[in-house]
């Protein structure tokens, strides 16, 4: 996967780093949130093989347009137009993107599946917290660090 660094801003920084189970990030207009989010998602699509992450927006329209888009030019990497997904390269890691114009079709998608994160675009668009605790509900998928990260750990006296 291409190596690219981005220089977060502190509060960026905070973000991306937070342990929370379920971080915000609110801020301005063109400040970076999209960005950070999708830095965040994939950070833990790589730390973690054979995760499994969502990233929502309320319309499809939107989605495509705009978070599908933002995400190949951030990443370099390319969705599935036919799937809205991609596995991340060398990490069997699955990023599925989906639309909750309909919460019953957003619940179809997610039903019976265990996620390890999920990134909520624009959740100011959306009418109620009912998708939140739909994909929070969803959140039961166990993350194993890779055995080089298990070994850094180990060294850290962290594990």
């Amino acid at each position: 996967m291409p190596k690219k660094v981005f220089k977060l801003m502190p509060w960026q920084r905070k973000f991306f780093l937070s342990k929370a189970k379920f971080p915000c990030l609110i801020s301005a207009w063109g400040t970076g949130k999209t960005m950070t989010g999708i830095m965040k998602g994939l950070a833990l699509s790589t730390k973690y093989h054979n995760n499994l992450g969502l990233i929502c927006r309320k319309t499809f329209k939107s989605l495509q347009k705009s978070t599908i888009k933002d995400f190949e030019r951030y990443t370099k990497l390319k969705v599935s137009p036919s799937k809205q997904e991609i596995i991340i390269p060398g990490t069997d890691s699955t990023i599925m993107f989906a639309h909750a114009e309909n919460p019953g079709d957003l619940w179809e998608s997610v039903q019976n599946i265990n996620l390890g994160w999920f990134l909520i675009e624009q959740a100011e668009e959306l009418d109620s917290a009912d998708v939140f605790d739909m994909l929070r509900g969803r959140m039961r998928r166990v993350l194993t660090p890779q055995k080089a990260v298990q070994r850094k750990l180990i060294e850290l006296g962290v594990l």
